[in-house]
């Protein structure tokens, strides 16, 4: 769904997550930046995470966005990070996406729309209210 997104709005920029865990059999190089626990460790000890969180042993983080010029910042996080995002960034937008009708499997997944003036603390957009018109 991220990736689509992007495709189809040039004004997006894609934030790649960070992670401890293995790739997966299949699995694209670039779904993640892989590195070792260590080396995710140091990043986060020197503030290097927008957010992260400990799963099933493994870390998985996003780091602190650098798109390019013009750019709102895509996050694909769960909601643990959503919240850690909202904390830092109360005015992000947060959209949860639900599995179409699956009663069987319950997961979401949740994106975060933030343009670079609020990650970097300036003068950030107003949120618009549920139905609403806005730029």
């Amino acid at each position: 769904m991220a990736g689509r997104l992007v495709e189809r709005d040039p004004s997006l920029w894609l934030s790649r997550s960070w992670t401890t865990r293995a790739r997966r059999r299949g699995e694209a190089p670039d779904a993640y930046t892989f590195v070792d626990r260590k080396t995710f460790e140091e990043h986060r000890a020197a503030g290097g995470f927008l957010e992260s969180a400990e799963f099933l042993g493994h870390l998985y983080g996003t780091p602190i966005p650098d798109p390019p010029a013009s750019k709102d910042v895509l996050l694909e996080i769960d909601l643990q990070g959503a919240q850690q995002v909202k904390a830092l960034h109360p005015d992000a937008l947060v959209v949860l996406l639900l599995p179409p009708r699956s009663r069987n499997r319950p997961s979401v997944c949740v994106t975060g729309v933030m343009t670079l003036e609020q990650l970097r603390g300036a003068s950030p957009r107003q949120p618009r209210r549920r139905g609403s018109a806005g730029p």
